[in-house]
């Protein structure tokens, strides 16, 4: 049942002054019931370095229940271009397996909010903006300008460690992102990663590969425990 719920669709709904501000800033920028696409052009300045470009992206004007946000998409070949002259997969600058932008985990997605709520000039301002220019950045000077969370299960446990949650907070977590308890239960010290990457016996292992995720695992395992214990 969770399954079919977080497949349900919501509509974006755009008011006029919404609306006006995406004509004003991004003239290029077509508006349409269910969606945006259209060239999207960037100034942005981070440690003083300052990348002007542009990007064809298309908005889907809608979210399921998982996420407060969009997916957005590039309606050209440009990041899978900067991906193959950085040789790096997709993956590694944050696209998600149907080519949408992954813009930050999913617990955190409220907090690039104000009232934390979405709302689309904070959505650009906030998230879309930062993450093109990431990639612009990557391509430049082939690193990332910022730390960044890891893709899929691995980065939600890079945000379970960093982040001071109780057991009901983590679990709800683990269930709005498909993340089965038994798996993490499965993992251990000397366990290979999950990110798949082949590398030495001992960089492969997942506190070595991933210290991060791990220590988010070790978070869950122990909050697990205690709430075992209170029983």
């Amino acid at each position: 049942m969770i399954d079919e719920i977080k497949k349900l669709n919501y509509k974006i709904n755009l008011s006029k002054s919404d609306q006006l501000w995406i004509q004003n800033e991004y003239p290029n920028i077509k508006i349409s019931p269910n969606k945006l696409s259209g060239e999207i052009c960037f100034q942005r300045t981070y440690n003083n370095i300052t990348i002007l470009d542009s990007f064809n992206i298309e908005i889907f004007l809608s979210h399921n229940e998982q996420s407060i946000l969009p997916k957005v998409k590039c309606l050209d070949n440009k990041i899978e271009n900067i991906a193959k002259f950085l040789n790096l997969k997709m993956d590694q600058l944050h696209t998600n397996p149907d080519g949408s932008f992954c813009l930050t985990v999913y617990p955190k997605e409220k907090s690039f909010f104000a009232n934390g709520q979405f709302n689309i000039q904070e959505f650009f301002i906030n998230l879309l903006e930062p993450y093109l220019y990431w990639i612009c950045y990557y391509e430049k000077y082939n690193q990332a300008p910022w730390g960044e969370y890891s893709h899929g299960s691995l980065g939600i446990f890079e945000f379970i460690a960093e982040e001071n949650l109780d057991f009901r907070k983590i679990y709800k977590i683990l269930e709005m992102n498909n993340i089965s308890l038994r798996k993490i239960l499965s993992l251990y010290r000397q366990s290979k990663c999950i990110c798949g990457e082949k590398k030495s016996k001992v960089e492969s292992k997942i506190r070595k590969c991933h210290n991060k995720a791990w220590n988010g695992i070790v978070k869950i395992k122990v909050a697990l425990g205690h709430r075992l214990l209170k029983k």
